[in-house]
């Protein structure tokens, strides 16, 4: 043998010839993969005991909402002979595993959040390996408890090979402006849904909702009311003038301002003249103010008998 690596390494002819096989069977190697001769993963998989069902309705559902998602889950695996037992926990993430280290699973405790670990019967005991399992039970389930809350996403996630991920593909999107975030990630994700190979599609982000910030009055001083926003001032007939005027100035260009108010209910707090609201009244009209003028006092019945 040592003698004919030797001639080899002696033969410039040889040592081609050498190179031209090793290059050849690389190729062959590499074909392998696409004309499906080997079907190759990135990492083996793995059949394990136990996979995790993440529920998440829409923010604005009631726990009991989530529990008629769960148990519609529930109701599916009690048909299949690998199932052990099964566990729910509902507004927390489950005990945390190796894959919910990174999945944030113990993070979670709103009412629209669930989690179910499904055990099974031992590997060896049982023909379908986990992996198969939930590739065969994800649509079936999906179909049959989806459509019980509109908008809810239901994730099966199994025990990882080697290090856990977020996902198979991650796209993070950064901007100013959420409502166009929103539309982008709704854009990427109906390009998921339509790929082949591509399960379990999620937007991780909160819902866009009007957002109303209650704060005391004298909070009010450094706060900017900007384009688009609008502030709502109650009780503004105990409020002084010179109080009113720094009220006023925060507002910007394209702001809203509302005070309500009634000028005959600043009891001994302040004295009439020097109410805000009555120096307002002093200067309409005026082409920045619109004024309403309730006629009307609703007061419950027995209020005069107090």
């Amino acid at each position: 043998m040592e003698e004919y690596i030797y001639s080899i390494l002696n033969s410039k002819k040889k040592k081609r010839k050498v190179i031209m096989y090793i290059v050849i069977a690389f190729v062959v190697a590499i074909m392998m993969i696409p004309t499906k001769l080997v079907l190759a993963k990135m990492l083996p998989g793995k059949s394990a005991n136990t996979f995790s069902i993440y529920v998440d309705t829409p923010e604005n559902s009631s726990a009991q909402q989530t529990s008629e998602v769960t148990s519609c889950i529930l109701e599916y695996f009690k048909k299949e002979q690998s199932v052990m037992d099964m566990e729910v926990f509902l507004a927390q993430g489950a005990p945390l595993d190796y894959a919910g280290l990174v999945k944030g699973s113990s993070l979670k405790s709103m009412a629209y959040q669930a989690e179910i670990v499904v055990n099974l019967s031992d590997k060896h005991e049982r023909g379908e390996v986990s992996y198969n399992m939930v590739h065969r039970v994800r649509p079936e389930v999906k179909r049959a408890c989806s459509r019980l809350i509109p908008d809810t996403v239901i994730k099966f996630v199994e025990m990882p090979s080697g290090p856990p991920t977020m996902a198979t593909i991650v796209v993070s999107l950064f901007g100013k402006n959420p409502e166009l975030t929103r539309k982008t990630a709704k854009t990427i994700a109906d390009i998921f849904e339509r790929t082949e190979g591509l399960v379990d599609i999620d937007i991780m982000q909160d819902s866009l909702y009007e957002k109303f910030e209650i704060i005391p009055l004298n909070m009010i001083q450094g706060v900017s009311i900007l384009e688009g926003e609008i502030l709502i001032v109650d009780e503004v007939q105990l409020v002084t003038r010179e109080y009113m005027s720094m009220i006023l100035s925060r507002m910007s260009e394209g702001s809203k301002l509302f005070l309500l108010g009634d000028i005959h209910q600043t009891y001994s707090t302040i004295q009439k003249q020097d109410s805000g609201l009555f120096r307002l009244q002093q200067v309409l009209p005026h082409e920045a103010l619109a004024w309403v003028d309730l006629k009307n006092i609703y007061r419950n019945k027995h209020q005069a008998d107090l």
